[in-house]
């Protein structure tokens, strides 16, 4: 198997078959529940060279904001003054 690691040696991606670019090979034990409940960052390399639960993992918040972005905001402002401006042409 091959591992991608941030600096903290954090897991953020693994491969079982074919290779990773930056890849590091491991042939260590590896968890039981590994491939069900990885997810990247929720595992790490220990200084031991064992894969293990990240302590300090926070999961991904789910909720989605539907409110509109600043550049959204921006954008539509502009479309309001292309329609103002167009219609004092025509007028």
């Amino acid at each position: 198997m091959e591992i991608l690691m941030d600096s903290n040696r954090v897991i953020t991606s693994f491969a079982t078959c074919g290779h990773l670019d930056g890849g590091t090979v491991y042939t260590g034990l590896i968890p039981d529940d590994f491939d069900a409940t990885f997810c990247p960052g929720f595992y790490k390399l220990s200084t031991a060279g064992n894969i293990e639960k990240n302590d300090g993992y926070v999961a991904p918040s789910e909720s989605i904001d539907n409110a509109p972005s600043a550049a959204m905001d921006a954008i539509n402002m502009l479309g309001i003054q292309v329609a103002q401006l167009a219609a004092k042409v025509k007028a």
